[in-house]
Parts: structure tokens; sequence; C-alpha cells
């Protein structure tokens, strides 16, 4: 009994081959799921810890300000995700102003907490940058600010990722700690 025929050693060969590549070649990721979002945030400015203030020549510095707030995530789609809703929103904040061009900016430490029935099943951690602006409105001293975020998602939410642009402002005088900011982006999964 003949069990290979001379004519079958090309066509072994090559699918020995094409085997071969197969398992060498890595698997290639899909592309991550790119999801719309928009949030809405109001924050009460220090509520927690004021934060240590001084000045420096024209510069007012606030460094670690503590507030605690809310914000509300809704998918553009109208779909609901476990991180959809109104959430718990935690900031330590850094600013920094020219008080003769009312400019400046600011960093956030940020945390989302996400809970489920009262129970904490995971948050979105990471930090804001962005920058200040006073300007006159509507017979007020207004702070505008718009910047960034990116944060990452920790415990039912490891792996993914909420970015984007926001902007907003709080009433300088007359004077008001409420923060209001209006945030546009994406959640990222793997």
């Amino acid at each position: 009994m003949q069990i290979l025929k001379t004519k079958s050693l090309p066509h072994l060969f090559f699918l020995a081959i094409l085997l071969s590549v197969l398992l060498i070649t890595p698997v290639m990721a899909a592309p991550a799921t790119k999801i719309p979002v928009t949030a809405y945030a109001n924050v009460m400015f220090g509520n927690i810890f004021t934060g240590i203030s001084w000045t420096k020549g024209e510069i007012y510095h606030t460094k670690g300000a503590e507030s605690i707030g809310t914000v509300t995530i809704t998918a553009d789609s109208g779909d609901v995700y476990p991180w959809t809703g109104t959430h718990t929103l935690i900031s330590n904040t850094t600013i920094a102003i020219n008080q003769k061009t009312g400019t400046g900016n600011c960093h956030n430490k940020v945390i989302v907490i996400i809970k489920y029935n009262d129970e904490i099943i995971g948050t979105f951690e990471g930090s804001q940058h962005g920058n200040h602006e006073i300007t006159p409105i509507d017979n007020k001293l207004v702070d505008v600010q718009e910047g960034g975020f990116e944060l990452h998602g920790t415990g039912e939410f490891k792996g993914l990722k909420m970015k984007g642009a926001y902007n907003g402002y709080n009433d300088v005088y007359p004077p008001s700690l409420l923060v209001e900011l209006y945030m546009n982006g994406i959640v990222l999964s793997p």
C-alpha cells in the first residue's frame, strides 16, 4: 500500500506552510468600540476642602481644592449602560489665574463613582486639564472654562476609557461656587 503518492507531496507541502503561517501570525484584535457620550456635571467648588490659596506676582493660585458633586452621563444613542445615569463626582483641583489678564489654567484629578443598588461597582478615574478666562457676561463676571479629560475604568469598568472635551462656567461676581460643566466625548471599550 502506497501512503503518499508523488503527486500529493506538493499539496502536503503547501498545506504545511499554510498551517505554520496561520499558527505563527498573531490574532489581530478587533477595533475598539467607540460609544459617543454627553455629560453634565455640577460641583460646588471647594465644598470638601477649599484648598490652599496664595498670590505670587499677578498670579492667583489655589491648590488642592476638593469638591464633590454629581455628573449625569448619557450615551448619545439612548442605549443604557451600567455607567449611564447620575453618579458622584469627586475632584481635586489646582488653578492658576493671571489677575491682570483674567486668563489661567487648571488641572483636576477626577473620580466618577458608579453605584448599582447602592453598592460601588466601579469608577472612572483620571485627569482633566483646561483653560480659564474671566469675562463679563450679562452684568456678571464669569469664569469660562474649557479643556479635555481622560478617565480610566476600574472594577466592572476595567479596560474602558472615557475621554473628550468639556466647557463650563461659574460666576465670579456676584460670587458663586457652583461650577457647571458640559462634556462631549466617547467611551472606548476593547
